[in-house]
């Protein structure tokens, strides 16, 4: 049985090798205020990430994003992204831009 979240970010980094180095599920109120690992430089290379994957759940359980953001493994900075939103349409930048 799959588990339904509700009103939830699930977000999980993986290092360069594939390896999850960071694994969380946040209320979506602290996802969009509060301070993450991924907000700076130092904090991605802290946790040596290299991608963030995350799904944002509404209130209802419905899937309101899926996004895969990239940083630098030297620098820890932000190299791209990109996001499919529930209406279908889709965002990419840096990196993802001609994917």
């Amino acid at each position: 049985m799959v588990e339904k979240l509700y009103d939830t970010a699930k977000l999980v980094g993986y290092n360069q090798f594939g390896d999850v180095v960071y694994s969380v599920r946040l209320p979506l109120h602290e996802y969009y205020d509060g301070e993450h690992p991924w907000d700076s430089g130092d904090g991605v290379l802290e946790l040596r990430m290299t991608k963030l994957c995350g799904t944002l759940y509404d209130t209802t359980g419905n899937v309101t994003q899926e996004f895969e953001s990239a940083f630098c493994a030297d620098s820890g900075a932000y190299v791209g992204g990109r996001a499919t939103f529930d209406d279908g349409t889709t965002q990419s930048d840096g990196t993802y831009a001609d994917a």
